[in-house]
């Protein structure tokens, strides 16, 4: 038995070539379109149906009225335009599900930015408060020698670029 499939791109589609005395039927020399699957078998089975279709019309036309022929024509020219648009429609919800799984892994990779930009932060924040304390600390504590009666006071000197960087405590000799 023939193969009425063409593989285009990862799509397999029907074809077939009218018999003479349909063509003028069908107003057309070949049927064809896509089968809307790129799964051999499948595709193998929807064309079998279709083809069977065809020729179950080209056994039983001969014995039919041109009113039955027309009837049975435009019947089978509607399930064809039918089964098109099924594949149509199955090819965009397809497409659709592709854009939606593309457009939540974008918004997962978006949530995950955010949290490590709200990861950073936090980290951030607790270094600026360590740091605070540390210095704090240090100036308690030399406050503290002051107090004890030393004779050296405290005094703070920068250190770093544009006096920013850290702090050192000294003893100013007096």
């Amino acid at each position: 038995m023939a193969s009425y499939l063409r593989l285009r791109g990862s799509t397999y589609h029907f074809r077939l070539v009218l018999p003479e005395h349909l063509r003028s039927l069908f107003n057309r020399r070949e049927v064809a379109c896509s089968l809307g699957t790129g799964n051999r078998a499948a595709a193998k089975a929807m064309a079998l149906e279709l083809a069977g279709r065809i020729f179950n019309l080209t056994n039983h036309i001969k014995h039919m009225s041109e009113h039955e022929k027309q009837l049975e024509i435009d019947r089978l020219k509607k399930e064809l335009e039918n089964f098109q648009a099924r594949q149509n429609f199955r090819e965009m919800m397809i497409r659709a599900s592709n854009r939606a799984k593309q457009i939540e892994l974008e918004e997962s990779e978006y949530d995950k930015r955010i949290e490590l930009i709200h990861q950073k932060m936090k980290v951030e924040c607790e270094l600026r408060l360590a740091n605070e304390k540390s210095t704090e600390n240090l100036i308690r504590l030399a406050v503290a020698e002051a107090k004890i009666g030393e004779v050296a006071l405290p005094y703070l000197r920068m250190s770093g670029k544009g006096g920013s960087c850290g702090i050192t405590l000294g003893r100013a000799v007096g």
